[in-house]
């Protein structure tokens, strides 16, 4: 009896030779091995060269039929090596994925051979046994990583990132070339004197169900996700003009910034407009409580706010909206500038490091970056004529090791190009000094009728639409009434309606509604994945990835790190005590993880993860030191008092005294105190020396708005006053008008000479909100003598007005020492009890004096103790 032998069935391996093998049956037909594994080698090793070509040869082949021999020809077995190469897989992600985009371009010119690559790449992985289910592969979108189970279910595939991911995953897991021999051997018919033929029906299946998408979306999407990214929407389409324009630069940034996922919409891309709101902006003093102006600019766009000033900053608070105004100039003006010959271009500037590259070349690469196709001479004349709108978003996120890097290289790109227009974003910033040359308006928090229109355009769970209908009845009715700092801010109203339908009460303090934020977060994860309390990538439950988010927040915010590159999340993240002890059951990916795709704490753009708004990194951060000891708190107080001096809107050390008003006012706010009072041995001069060392007052009818206020050095003792109702009134006339203490002398303009003045300020001067025309002014305008052209007074007959002045606490203070000049009057002026910063000093004193009492009893008792009486 014949007994047939059916052939052993060979389980494909993953390996260097096999992932070629399947790369190059996808390429055209004229290239060569050598060509394309030379491409692939540049990529591990860009210092490779090939010094002998035979023995090159030699080694692409056996490379491509799975020998090992060839490992150290390429280095692929040099730790050294791969331990660069994964550095730069972290660090420098966009120029390795640029080439491979490269290699797809040059060898691989048939789209359908691409997608059925990705599709045998997957189901290579796939039959792979040796490849576990929790193997990571960084495939996502910018290197970010996926399991091999989580990258089975996808159907939307980035293919550089992809093929990238997966030649990464060989270099850095799959050294051995070996393991895959048997599988070329079961590919290929023929033996190596005569042409091998591929016949292996590998991908023919699973490529039917694979969607190549863009660079600029999502790149891994559940099943049960319709696809979000496609370029038109029914409701919101890509209007026409955009491709009225023959550089695709307009283009390819329309398509970048035209959707955006959010934090309501995380699962999917959405237009921009279908939920954007646009607040007015206008001329604000962010220290008054009213927030809307008659003059405020409406629909705002770049042409309007050039018409102002060419240099323009637009400040606001966390989440107000800035990045969305930017987004929205930038868009705005692609539809609506077209036949202006203007090119306006949207940049980050934390990603701008000036020790590494003139602004001008930073620039000129952001429009590289998208596609655009003017050579460097072409755009260096566009600059010369003044035909570019540059968007600087976030100066407030930039380091301050940068910070005066940037002014500085800003101010001589405008000295060298003045035409241009030049827009920045940023929180309240009292550095705006340094850029003298721009005016700044703030972008004004929601109205009540804005507010209830960006409700309207949120779409919240359409099934029931009851959810959303009660919050903006609540909203119209009581809400914006007794939450009006929540209902001002989009990201912060976004997050009341996620919160309402959970809790449905929204606290009005502000460290609870973002401990309320986060539990909303975790409970609309859970939602969306249909499993109440479903277990976090780190195998945390909630309480506890929040300490661990805490520290993270904590060591990010010292260090004034508000973007973060994969290097430095795992930077941060292996320095984190609180999970020291528990590394075995979680890495950095899985924390990753957590606070980005499961908590959407954070959100990956570009090369940085970003928190979804630094209010949330301020509050954890404030949650981590209510943590520490006692005896820590002083220390903790030192380091805000040391660091809060540049940026007015921060509210981390707000929300730590919330968090714990008792502790904070004992082991921060009394031994500060105690320390400041030692140091001036409780002497009003010398504690005016020590924390009011110029002193700006005015007499005459100035307007308060442009003086100088006067503000205390210390960034704690100005909490502790804000805290406490303790703040000074402005000063005025209560100091003598000494001349040498002079600044400026101020003078009426009269309404008649208005075009003898058009060269003053005129940002000062009121603007009709239907035609941007300039008014003539009310009569008369106070203007600052330094502001009008000396010939001026040649012609007119000078009107004072007032005069604003100086006062030097600690030059004063030596020349009464040396009996140098007699200070009599305004010693006197300076200690009546009527004098604003007397008045200070008197308070805080007193209030101080109870708490010495309060706190410095050597032996309380029990009672004491256990109830802080």
């Amino acid at each position: 009896m014949e007994v047939i032998m059916q052939k052993k069935a060979i389980e494909p391996r993953l390996c260097g030779g096999t992932f070629f093998v399947l790369l190059r049956e996808a390429c055209i037909s004229s290239s060569t091995d050598q060509d394309v594994l030379f491409s692939l080698v540049k990529i591990f090793d860009p210092s490779f060269e090939i010094r002998k070509p035979n023995s090159f040869k030699t080694n692409t082949s056996n490379f491509r039929r799975c020998y090992s021999k060839c490992q150290k020809y390429f280095g692929f077995d040099n730790d050294s090596q791969v331990w660069l190469f994964n550095d730069a897989f972290s660090n420098n992600y966009d120029s390795l994925l640029l080439q491979m985009n490269q290699i797809i371009d040059e060898y691989i010119k048939d789209s359908r051979l691409l997608v059925w690559l990705v599709g045998a790449l997957m189901e290579l992985i796939e039959s792979d046994s040796s490849i576990s289910e929790n193997a990571q592969f960084y495939i996502g979108s910018n290197g970010s990583s996926i399991t091999k189970k989580e990258m089975l279910n996808t159907t939307k595939v980035n293919a550089a990132e992809f093929i990238l991911g997966v030649w990464h995953f060989i270099l850095t897991n799959r050294i051995d070339n070996e393991l895959g021999q048997s599988t070329y051997n079961e590919w290929y018919t023929g033996d190596l004197t005569t042409a091998q033929t591929f016949v292996s029906e590998i991908g023919r299946k699973r490529s039917k169900d694979i969607v190549l998408a863009s660079s600029d979306s999502f790149l891994f999407t559940d099943h049960s996700v319709e696809d979000a990214d496609d370029d038109e929407d029914e409701e919101h389409p890509i209007p026409d003009a955009v491709y009225n324009y023959k550089d695709p630069y307009f283009i390819t940034a329309y398509k970048e910034y035209y959707k955006l996922k959010t934090l309501l919409y995380k699962r999917k891309s959405y237009p921009f407009y279908s939920f954007f709101e646009c607040n007015d902006v206008g001329e604000f003093d962010l220290y008054d409580e009213e927030f809307l102006d008659e003059n405020a600019i409406h629909n705002c766009s770049i042409s309007k706010l050039t018409r102002i000033s060419r240099y323009i900053i637009l400040e606001g608070t966390g989440g107000i909206g800035k990045s969305m105004m930017m987004r929205h100039l930038l868009l705005d003006s692609i539809c609506n500038d077209f036949g202006s010959d203007q090119v306006p271009i949207l940049m980050e500037v934390r990603n701008y490091k000036p020790h590494q590259e003139e602004l001008d070349d930073y620039i000129y690469n952001e429009y590289l970056r998208m596609n655009g196709a003017m050579k460097k001479d072409a755009f260096s004349r566009k600059f010369k004529e003044g035909k570019l709108s540059l968007l600087f978003d976030g100066l407030d996120e930039i380091n301050q090791q940068d910070f005066m890097g940037f002014c500085s290289n800003l101010n001589k790109l405008i000295i060298t190009y003045p035409d241009n227009r030049y827009i920045i974003s940023s929180r309240p910033f009292i550095r705006f000094i340094h850029l003298h040359r721009f005016i700044t308006y703030a972008i004004y928090p929601l109205s009540k009728e804005q507010a209830l229109s960006l409700i309207d355009k949120l779409e919240y769970k359409p099934n029931t639409p009851e959810i959303k209908e009660s919050f903006r009845f609540e909203v119209d009715n009581a809400l914006f009434a007794s939450h009006t700092e929540f209902c001002h801010n989009p990201l912060l109203l976004t997050i009341m309606l996620l919160m309402y339908e959970r809790f449905a009460h929204i606290p009005s303090r502000m460290h609870l509604f973002y401990q309320r934020a986060y539990l909303t977060l975790a409970s609309h994860h859970d939602e969306i994945k249909g499993s109440f309390n479903r277990i976090l990538s780190t195998g945390l439950d909630t309480d506890q990835f929040e300490e661990v988010f805490a520290e993270f927040c904590a060591r990010s915010y010292h260090d004034e790190c508000y973007s973060l590159t994969n290097a430095e999340m795992r930077y941060y993240y292996g320095e984190l005590h609180s999970i020291k002890d528990n590394l075995a059951s979680h890495n950095c990916s899985d924390f990753i993880h957590d606070v980005k795709d499961n908590l959407c704490l954070m959100y990956h753009d570009g090369c940085y993860y970003n928190f979804i708004h630094r209010s949330f990194q301020e509050y954890f951060c404030a949650l981590y030191f209510s943590k520490k000891l006692d005896n820590e708190l002083y220390e903790v107080g030192r380091y805000f008092d040391n660091r809060m001096d540049y940026s007015v809107s921060d509210n981390t050390f707000s929300m730590l005294c919330d968090i714990i008003p008792k502790r904070s006012e004992r082991f921060i706010f009394f031994n500060y105190l105690d320390d400041l009072f030692t140091k001036c041995q409780h002497d009003y001069l010398l504690f005016l020396k020590e924390q009011y060392t110029e002193i700006f007052y005015w007499e005459g009818t100035i307007d308060e708005d442009d003086i100088q206020q006067v503000e205390a050095k210390s960034y704690i003792y100005r909490e502790f006053c804000r805290i406490h109702g303790f703040t000074h009134k402005p000063i005025k006339n209560q100091l003598p008008a000494i001349k040498h203490f002079l600044i400026n002398n101020y003078y009426y303009v009269e309404e008649d000479r208005w075009d003898d003045i058009d060269w003053i300020d005129r940002h000062r001067f009121t603007r009709s909100e239907f035609d941007d025309s300039r008014l003539k002014p009310q009569n008369p305008v106070i203007i600052a003598y330094s502001h009008i052209e000396p010939d001026y007074f040649e012609v007119y007959e000078k009107k004072p007005a007032g005069a604003s002045y100086q006062l030097d606490i600690s030059r004063i203070l030596d020349e009464i020492e040396w009996d140098v000049v007699d200070y009599t009057s305004v010693i006197n002026a300076l200690e009546d009890d009527t004098f604003p910063l007397m008045e200070e000093y008197n308070a805080v004193y007193n209030y101080y004096i109870n708490l010495k009492k309060k706190y410095d009893q050597t032996a309380p008792d029990q009672r004491a103790l256990l109830f802080g009486d």
